[in-house]
């Protein structure tokens, strides 16, 4: 017997939602999403790289704060979409603490004073409800300006 399913599964290939359950093993993942949509917004590989790390280095730490084996409510939501002109990476979480410094240090970041890590052009931390949602935020070239390898 074939179930028929309720909803859809998105089919729009410019933007990727997920969620990662609580081990941080799975941010390694969410570095291969981010660069998979990078290569697609046109971006050089060096950019790219660098992205994926910020990316993959602050859903480890977002993981190791919450600790291993927590609650299913400790997982991150990730949603990469790509625009005409930008490239745009969402990580949701529980916990409302906006002094934390989620994005790795080593890269220079800090969204509590607006500073975004090398390789990130914008950063936003919002907190709501007891959720968090951090939003990096990476220009794209002009279009039809080739990917530099």
């Amino acid at each position: 017997m074939i179930y028929n399913w309720q909803t859809q599964m998105n089919t729009d290939p410019d933007r990727i939602e997920c969620t990662l359950q609580n081990d941080s093993r799975l941010a390694a993942g969410a570095g291969a999403i981010v660069s998979h949509m990078a290569e697609r917004a046109n971006l050089a590989r060096d950019v790219r790289e660098n992205l994926a790390a910020i990316v993959a280095e602050t859903c480890k730490a977002i993981f190791q704060h919450f600790g291993r084996g927590g609650s299913s409510d400790s997982a991150i939501s990730l949603g990469v979409g790509n625009w005409p002109d930008h490239i745009e990476v969402i990580i949701e979480f529980p916990g409302e603490d906006s002094k934390e410094n989620w994005l790795p240090r080593k890269m220079g970041g800090a969204p509590g004073n607006g500073t975004a890590p090398s390789g990130v052009d914008r950063v936003k931390f919002e907190t709501v409800d007891g959720h968090s949602r951090l939003t990096l935020i990476k220009y794209s070239p002009p279009a039809g300006s080739a990917p530099k390898s």
